[in-house]
């Protein structure tokens, strides 16, 4: 472990970033679809604008459930 620091800083989240926490389902995408809804109301996203990035994001979702890809956060 040369190199390494001892003392470790930053959320755990960050450690485990680029594991696959399996893949990618329904449920999956339904909670990334609501908390992009939260990060949208926050920015005021027109209901136009949010309308197609809704559509887009929903399509990428569709397509990583059909492929059976490993979801990594």
């Amino acid at each position: 472990m040369e190199g390494f620091s001892r003392v470790q800083w930053g959320v755990t989240g960050d450690i485990t970033a680029g594991l696959s926490l399996g893949l990618w389902t329904d449920a999956i995408a339904e909670k990334l679809m609501a908390e992009n809804k939260i990060l949208w109301d926050g920015a005021g996203i027109s209901d136009a604008e949010r309308e197609g990035r809704r559509r887009e994001y929903a399509e990428r979702c569709r397509k990583h459930i059909a492929a059976g890809d490993p979801f990594r956060p």
